[in-house]
């Protein structure tokens, strides 16, 4: 009986441990260097996934807002 409490409360314990860890898309996103194409990472989205934050908009995108910082949120032109 005390065997199956001290499993419990083990696996209890790891599974708080695992949630506190940030997730890969999460982790270190800060202090990141972004790509030669001035996007930061493929996870890296604004307005619900529809745009990208760049620090300049390509030729056939628009701004749509800021990301943070000095990074602009660009959207495809429709």
């Amino acid at each position: 009986m005390a065997l199956i409490r001290k499993t419990f409360y083990f696996l209890f314990a790891m599974f708080f441990i695992l949630v506190q860890l940030p997730s890969g898309c999460q982790a270190g996103l800060d202090f990141s260097q972004p790509f030669p194409s001035g996007e930061f990472a493929v996870c890296e989205s604004c307005k619900l996934g529809r745009g990208k934050c760049r620090k300049e908009c390509l030729e056939n995108e628009k701004p749509d807002g800021n990301c943070r910082l000095n990074f602009l949120c660009c959207r495809q032109r429709i």
